[in-house]
């Protein structure tokens, strides 16, 4: 009997109970303390990173590993009374805890940490990314019926191991065993080393069988708490490799993950709740009975570098695209974002505030902290509110604080309500030298309808007319962001709405012939109608730029109309970026500008010339 309990104590659960008592053995102040004032700080100061480590910053994560790597090598001593005085993990016995010389016997997420952890010493938080990419696990591959996916399960965890064949010392072993123990003890368990990896976003719960559902897990069918979903590059990849354990576990992992500065409980009164990691991070969770299973999703801006060049990958006539948007931007347009979640707005509006310009004040509206523009630019004029449900602040009263704050451009992170819609045009219309927003609709022509909706949900009008009418004065142009899910790229088309002439015909108001005029007549009111309950009768979606797929290029189908190109040649201040403006959507213009400035008269030398100089845009110039 004695020699199986020895034996037990070897094991990863012994381990952790062995963790936990030294922890709180150490942690413990009496009463009456006569200990030493600086230890009783240094231990006040320990239960704050044990506290604050599950938050998302690695270097309170990093402080208590390194207090759980010293109770697991020193030795008992008098921290635990439930294991012997020499109990410690060494050379001679890591063995035992995970049984490195059979990787057949070890869980297969175990190997992938091990992995993940060798790969991170060199490639930090693109660790992931980099085994991701190495393997292709973001190539779309079959899985049974379910059709093709993107994934990473237990035989291509194992495949892995076989081809990096480590050469793991004690050093490695340790670093495995102490992440497992730390995570399980004080860390989000199985996402507790990927939520420092630079992905776009991580759920778990969002598949598998809830407890709620009377039907048996298998293999096939695995528990919710089998399995999670991370975003790398617009590719949502499931790893069906990992497990939190139990549901009681997920349901843990998920309150923790929106605990950070939280107001309140998290209770099943309330359902779900919204938060941010210290990391900067959007962190979402649901418990039951609100959800059918405890679940939690992480949106992660990583970014923070990217800069607008880096996110075309090199595909052809995109200096022209980034042209474009630098004129449209300059001149003061009010710019959606648009494109479906996950896509990359947020990274496409943060480096298109790039192109403003330096004597402006910016001023950022978001519902969670997420875009981080004074990261990326620190020596322009931003301030940033953030003003949702929880907040103490509501969006209203942020905007209108915003409006006395000197702000010239408005930049507003997410406009997924219909207030925040309203706020837009209000922006744009009245106090705003233009707002650069994202947007959800489904196609670009679905933008002014959208915006229209919204407005007439927020009982601004009452026809969708007036509606139309007043979004088209607003926002003149979107951005479109799509994702190639073959070749992992991100594609920026650019469309402008151009008002239509709706007039209603009164032709037979001048038709002798009575059945004719009945006959014309009728068609009056055909026309009138439609404009009364068809969005699309107002405007035409014109695409200014597209990406062809066949060429692998961007290519410039029209320019701007010239009511906007007046818009933007008033509202830009300096003559440069005027000549800039005419360079990009009149280079005929140009041509003759530059040529009576300089005494030159207009030949075919003369444009081939100006075009080569200036890389003026062919496209948009007269045969």
């Amino acid at each position: 009997m004695a020699a199986i309990i020895k034996e037990r104590l070897y094991t990863i659960e012994s381990l952790l109970q062995y963790v936990e008592e030294c922890i709180a053995n150490y942690t413990r102040t009496q009463a009456n303390s006569s200990v030493m004032e600086r230890d009783y700080a240094l231990k006040q100061r320990t239960q704050e990173y044990l506290k604050n480590c599950i938050y998302g910053d690695e270097s309170d994560k990093m402080f208590v590993k390194q207090l759980i790597r010293r109770i697991m090598t020193e030795g008992n001593g008098r921290n635990s009374e439930s294991f012997p005085a020499d109990y410690k993990v060494d050379v001679s016995n890591i063995d035992r805890f995970i049984n490195w010389g059979d990787p057949r016997t070890v869980d297969a997420y175990v190997l992938f940490l091990a992995i993940l952890l060798h790969y991170k010493e060199k490639f930090g938080e693109n660790a992931l990314g980099y085994i991701i990419d190495k393997y292709h696990f973001n190539d779309l591959r079959p899985r049974g019926r379910e059709g093709k996916g993107f994934y990473i399960d237990e035989d291509d965890v194992r495949m892995m191991w076989k081809k990096e064949a480590l050469n793991m010392d004690f050093g490695d072993k340790l670093e495995v065993l102490l992440q497992l123990v730390y995570e399980e003890t004080r860390g989000n368990s199985c996402l507790d080393e990927i939520l420092y990896q630079n992905v776009g976003d991580i759920s778990a719960g969002v598949s598998g069988i809830p407890d709620s559902m009377n039907i048996q897990a298998s293999e096939e069918n695995l528990p919710a708490y089998r399995s999670c979903w991370v975003r790398y590059h617009g590719c949502s990849i499931h790893l069906l490799f990992v497990s939190f354990g139990s549901m009681e576990k997920l349901k843990q992992v998920a309150k923790n993950i929106v605990a950070y500065q939280m107001n309140g409980q998290f209770s099943e009164k309330e359902g779900f709740k919204l938060g941010y990691g210290k990391d900067g991070s959007r962190r979402t969770a649901a418990i039951e009975p609100f959800g059918e299973s405890p679940a939690l999703w992480v949106r992660k801006f990583t970014e923070q570098t990217a800069t607008n060049e880096s996110l075309y990958g090199g595909v052809q006539n995109y200096q022209a695209v980034m042209a474009i948007e630098s004129a449209l931007v300059k001149g003061g347009a009010t710019i959606p974002v648009c494109g479906a979640q996950g896509s990359g707005k947020t990274t496409k509006l943060e480096t298109m505030a790039q192109y403003i310009q330096n004597f402006y004040s910016i001023r950022v509206l978001e519902s969670e902290f997420e875009a981080h523009l004074r990261w990326k630019y620190p020596n322009k004029n931003i301030f940033t509110m953030e003003a949702n449900e929880d907040t103490p602040v509501s969006p209203a009263a942020a905007y209108n604080f915003s409006l006395r704050s000197a702000g010239d451009i408005y930049i507003i992170g997410e406009a997924r309500s219909d207030d925040m819609i309203v706020n837009v045009t209000r922006t744009a219309n009245r106090g705003g030298r233009s707002v650069l927003f994202t947007f959800h609709p489904k196609t670009p022509a679905m933008t002014i309808p959208e915006i229209a909706n919204a407005m007439i949900r927020e009982k601004m009008y009452t026809n969708l007319k007036d509606a139309i009418a007043t979004a088209l004065n607003t926002v003149k142009c979107c951005v479109f962001v799509t994702v190639d899910l073959e070749t992992h790229r991100h594609y920026y088309e650019i469309f402008e709405f151009v008002p239509r002439p709706n007039s209603i015909p009164d032709d037979f108001l001048r038709e002798a012939d009575p059945e004719k005029r009945q006959v014309l007549f009728m068609q009056a009111i055909h026309a009138y109608m439609q404009t009364m309950v068809s969005a699309d009768t107002f405007y035409y979606t014109v695409p200014l730029v597209v990406y062809d797929r066949q060429t692998d290029a961007y290519v410039m189908k029209n320019t701007i109309s010239q009511p906007l190109y007046e818009e933007l040649m008033d509202k830009t201040p300096l003559k440069d970026e005027r000549m800039e403006l005419m360079r990009t959507f009149r280079p005929d213009d140009f041509i003759r500008e530059y040529a009576a400035q300089n005494g030159l008269k207009v030949t075919d030398d003369l444009r081939l010339k100006l075009v080569e100089q200036f890389a003026l845009n062919t496209d948009f110039m007269a045969d």
